[in-house]
């Protein structure tokens, strides 16, 4: 008896069973590389954040430990944040960006918050140490700063006698 069975199996389906296996095997190989890469870019986006906050904290830090100083901190945030806030806890939520008060008042500590709470990688809320914000927050609280085409340009500055660093 012959084995015309498997051959005609073959023959009806128009493609062998090694031709198949390599069309599944792309197509996973693509999806795999499409999730490292989309994996990768959201590691970017965090790790954007990370520096900001750091670098701010340099900033705030160098700025504190002067006698008088007065800078433009400029930095660079991934897209799809909106505003960069300074919230004053001890206040009640007023102003301009109430609405955004209203997100972030749910934190206890922290004084910089990434807006929208949502695009800041898990991660929206920091301590930034020697921060005065008793000026910025009397009228807005929070005070935003809007982050445009992923910079934003923060006035830090620290007068002769005072204690801790100003934001303006």
């Amino acid at each position: 008896m012959e084995k015309r069975f498997g051959r005609r199996a073959q023959q009806i389906m128009g493609m062998s069973f090694g031709v198949i296996f390599s069309i599944i095997l792309i197509v996973f190989i693509l999806v795999t590389g499409i999730i490292v890469v989309k994996y990768f870019l959201d590691f970017q986006k965090c790790g954007q954040v990370k520096i900001f906050v750091d670098d701010f904290n340099e900033g705030v830090d160098r700025v504190w430990k002067s006698d008088s100083l007065e800078f433009n901190f400029e930095g660079r945030l991934p897209s799809g944040l909106e505003y960069v806030c300074f919230f004053n806890s001890s206040r009640s939520v007023r102003g301009n960006w109430d609405d955004v008060g209203n997100e972030i008042n749910v934190f206890d500590r922290e004084n910089l918050f990434f807006y929208p709470l949502e695009k800041s990688c898990d991660n929206p809320a920091h301590r930034v140490q020697h921060l005065n914000l008793g000026s910025i927050t009397r009228t807005d609280n929070p005070y935003c700063i809007p982050v445009r085409s992923g910079r934003v340009v923060i006035g830090i500055e620290k007068g002769m006698n005072e204690g801790l660093v100003g934001v303006r």
